[in-house]
């Protein structure tokens, strides 16, 4: 027999671990050696005596374990509704950490859009309002078009100049041509030109 189960075997026959089992043994042969001496004498009482106050012992420790298991049971029922309330209390507090994990998440983002559209905002605002560009964009096609009736204007002040200048230039060298035969006597030039200005 090995000592594993020797002390097997003392602890089921123990049961408790606390060493009854030994002390009832003790107690059946007190009893034992009690009865079979059967003599009346003051040993016998006092030995009757120890045998009572070892049976009160006895059920006192008896009282005392049955107590001790019921405050065990009670304590591991306490235990067990502690556990529960515990696991109660980490799967609600569980789910409250993913649902403000997921608050979190979309803060970030909001957070993010702000920032952007902030940006775009800012963008925006750096450019001048829609009704100012079209008040700005029709004052500069009026004034376009008012370039353009002026251009055109010079460009036909500039064709009747430039008719002129023509129409001058060969006036010119017709009179010049008029005038070669006469240049030779500046006398018939006078002549000529009070004959034209009679004219």
């Amino acid at each position: 027999m090995t000592e594993e189960h020797i002390i097997r075997r003392k602890l089921l026959l123990d049961g408790n671990g606390t060493g009854d089992d030994k002390k009832l043994q003790n107690f059946l042969k007190q009893v034992t050696n009690w009865i079979n001496a059967n003599s009346p004498d003051a040993q016998s009482n006092h030995t009757f005596d120890s045998l009572l106050s070892q049976l009160r012992a006895f059920e006192c420790n008896r009282k005392k374990s049955d107590l001790i298991l019921q405050s065990n049971a009670a304590q591991m029922a306490k235990y067990r509704a502690l556990h529960g309330a515990v696991e109660d209390k980490v799967s609600e507090i569980s789910a409250d950490l993913n649902k403000q994990e997921s608050l979190l998440k979309q803060a970030k983002i909001f957070k993010q859009n702000q920032i952007d559209y902030a940006l775009i905002a800012r963008t925006v605002n750096q450019q001048p309002c829609r009704r100012q560009m079209k008040e700005n964009i029709d004052l500069l096609k009026a004034e376009f078009a008012d370039l353009v009736k002026e251009k055109e204007r010079l460009d036909m002040q500039w064709n009747l100049r430039i008719k002129q200048c023509y129409v001058l230039s060969t006036s010119a060298n017709e009179l010049k041509e008029i005038l070669k035969p006469y240049s030779a006597n500046s006398d018939d030039f006078e002549t000529m030109v009070a004959e034209e200005e009679s004219l």
